[in-house]
């Protein structure tokens, strides 16, 4: 019955704005309006026309071009301009070459990596919102409990002025109460300035331009729940985007080594050409002298199979295999460590959790003790039967098992959100905020 007392006691100060973003509208502007995000999705676009390039390798090539012109000068028996044309075409269709279906899949491959990129991109500034979005609450609410506890202080100096002015106290016990008023200033003006930090990442995550106000929805609460790490770690090695990216890189990677490896293999080629002269200018000698009949059309196409093979090495296709197969061991290696620390992570995240959660059992059996204590100093000291040292560290004392709380609620936040960047949960987020912006 206590947990609610300290709950409220957060709410102390805060006013709230009615246009104020909760979380779910701050994810979904991210999703909607973030550059980052934006960029990505301008990546699967091009991506794709690199999957029509590689493509095209294994597609026909045709060409067509040909030459026009006018012979001019006199010649008995002829006009004096002579307009003359012809035409040539080629076409090659790839018959047999290894490097075209590598090709064709490293197209696919990399669509699908550019894809996973976009994901990565949202998932990253999801959480980035998400966490910016929890540290605005946490400062916001800070900043409200270390004022209300400066009021009471001030309060104390304000009465023990009063008390000075009518002779009953010394002048350095008002000194005194006025200093420690004081003090709490650089801790408000730290939570309040990282406050307006928290809100200009928002402004960005979502964005919004700076000059837009900007303000967060409720209050950090502390929730307590019961996470299967094993659940978990297969969920996540389905779904988390990180994961997948480093897969198709080993893939991507594997292509590119059966690319350089196809330079050891012939390729085979069908080709065709030919050239169409409709009007030679060529005139036969016959017996009499030179006819205009004796022009001919002269044309022809040539068409075949043929092939080319690199027989010789000197180390260059060599070279350029051992360095792809290199690159994709690596990012195999990579891929194998991101698989293996996803357990490891989710199990610190759980540990971390369950701390936090005997921390908070804690801290919300000493709040009511520690108010209550606060509150009997604060009598005693005004009737004058408690020191201004007692009254100091009893104020401290309740101030520190709330923030205390502030920080524990703080810190699971951080943590709930560290874990479902591990288990991919932020993919869900962001069909579901895609959906709604819909």
């Amino acid at each position: 019955m206590k947990i609610p007392v300290v709950i409220a006691f957060f709410a102390i100060g805060i006013l709230y704005d009615a246009n104020a973003l909760t979380l779910d509208a701050v994810l979904r502007e991210t999703v909607a309006h973030n550059a980052s995000i934006a960029q990505a999705q301008l990546a699967v676009g091009q991506a794709a026309g690199r999957r029509l390039v590689l493509r095209a390798a294994g597609l026909p090539s045709l060409g067509i071009g040909g030459l026009a012109g006018d012979l001019g000068g006199s010649r008995a028996g002829e006009a004096s301009n002579q307009p003359f044309a012809f035409g040539t075409g080629y076409f090659v269709q790839p018959l047999f070459n290894l490097a075209i279906p590598a090709a064709r899949r490293l197209g696919d491959i990399n669509l699908l990596i550019a894809e996973q990129q976009l994901n990565v991109a949202l998932i990253s500034q999801l959480e980035g919102a998400r966490v910016a979005f929890y540290a605005a609450q946490y400062n916001r609410s800070l900043a409200s409990v270390l004022g209300e506890e400066q009021r009471r202080l001030e309060a104390n100096a304000s009465s023990q002025e009063s008390r000075y002015q009518a002779g009953l106290a010394k002048r350095d016990v008002t000194i005194a109460a006025d200093i420690t008023a004081r003090a709490l200033d650089p801790k408000i003006a730290a939570a309040r300035h990282d406050y307006q930090n928290a809100v200009l990442k928002l402004q960005t995550a979502t964005g919004r331009s700076g000059t837009e106000t900007l303000s967060v929805d409720g209050v950090l609460a502390f929730a307590a729940a019961e996470l299967d790490v094993d659940a978990s770690t297969k969920l996540a090695l389905e779904r988390r985007a990180d994961l997948q990216l480093a897969r198709l890189i080993v893939q991507s990677a594997n292509q590119d080594v059966r690319i350089a490896e196809a330079a050891y293999v012939p390729s085979v080629n069908a080709i065709a050409s030919g050239d169409y002269i409709p009007v030679s200018g060529i005139r036969r000698g016959g017996e009499d002298s030179p006819r205009r009949s004796d022009q001919f059309v002269s044309s022809e196409i040539r068409a075949g199979v043929g092939y080319t093979w690199r027989v010789l090495d000197a180390g260059i296709f060599d070279g350029a295999v051992e360095r792809k197969r290199a690159t994709r061991e690596m990012n195999q290696i990579v891929y194998d460590r991101l698989v293996a620390n996803v357990p490891r992570e989710l199990q610190r995240i759980r540990n971390n959790l369950a701390a936090l959660r005997a921390r908070h059992d804690a801290l919300v059996k000493a709040a009511d003790l520690a108010e209550q204590n606060a509150v009997s100093i604060r009598d005693s000291f005004a009737n004058g039967r408690s020191s201004q040292l007692e009254l100091r560290d009893a104020e401290n004392s309740s101030s520190q098992v709330k923030t205390g709380l502030l920080e524990v609620a703080y810190a699971q936040s951080l943590a709930r959100s560290e874990w479902d960047r591990t288990t991919g949960a932020y993919l869900e987020i962001s069909r579901d905020t895609s959906n709604a912006n819909r």
